[in-house]
């Protein structure tokens, strides 16, 4: 009896685009910063950023776990953010998706 191969991995990769700006913090900065209680729940991930030269840097990109619902939206916060990214001249699609 011959069975079929059954895979027992599946390597998949994700290529995703995101605009941000990178900032230099030590490790104690960046554990004061993300222990305040607004932004506890934020976690680490590691990142490749692309400079605008085209040479790649390695950085931490905060991120939360589960999205805020809309009762935690700041429409303030939002609305800076907004009007940063298009003074630094990011994608309009990008600048839009900011809420």
């Amino acid at each position: 009896m011959v069975s079929s191969p059954i895979p027992i991995a599946r390597i998949v990769e994700y290529v995703f685009i995101f605009f941000g700006i990178p900032a230099r913090a030590g490790r104690d900065e960046i554990e004061r910063l993300y222990s305040e209680a607004s932004v506890r729940t934020y976690r680490p991930e590691a990142v490749l950023c692309e400079r605008g030269n085209g040479s790649h840097v390695p950085a931490l990109c905060f991120n939360l776990l589960v999205p805020p619902g809309p009762e935690e939206a700041n429409s303030g916060y939002a609305a800076k953010l907004r009007d940063l990214a298009r003074r630094l001249g990011f994608p309009s699609d990008c600048v839009e998706r900011i809420q």
